[in-house]
């Protein structure tokens, strides 16, 4: 079972809901919709209960250690400074950053 405090990999609907944020022509913030991610009842009561701004916080920190490498397309697409590794953990802790503006 993946715990977002240890890293490994990640869930792929947790995965899968940060592409779909990265590829949203609206901003990473507005396509954190209701059905985006269900990975339990708990998790879905949660995700519901929570704007979209707290969807896009919450979704980066359970990925915040992932380890798991995002695919280059992907990784490309956010033209991230040099240095950052290519992995779902790397590539959330810059959007984390960008959601702090």
């Amino acid at each position: 079972m993946y715990n977002p405090s240890r890293g490994g990999r990640a869930p792929d609907d947790l995965k899968n809901a940060l592409l779909i944020g990265i590829e949203s022509t609206q901003g990473f913030e507005e396509a954190m919709v209701d059905d985006l991610v269900y990975v339990n009842a708990k998790t879905a009561r949660k995700w519901t209960a929570m704007s979209k701004h707290e969807r896009a916080i919450w979704l980066t920190g359970q990925l915040w250690n992932c380890s798991d490498w995002m695919s280059g397309t992907w990784y490309r697409m956010l033209d991230l400074p040099d240095g950052n590794k290519g992995t779902y953990g790397s590539v959330s802790r810059f959007i984390r950053e960008q959601l702090r503006d």
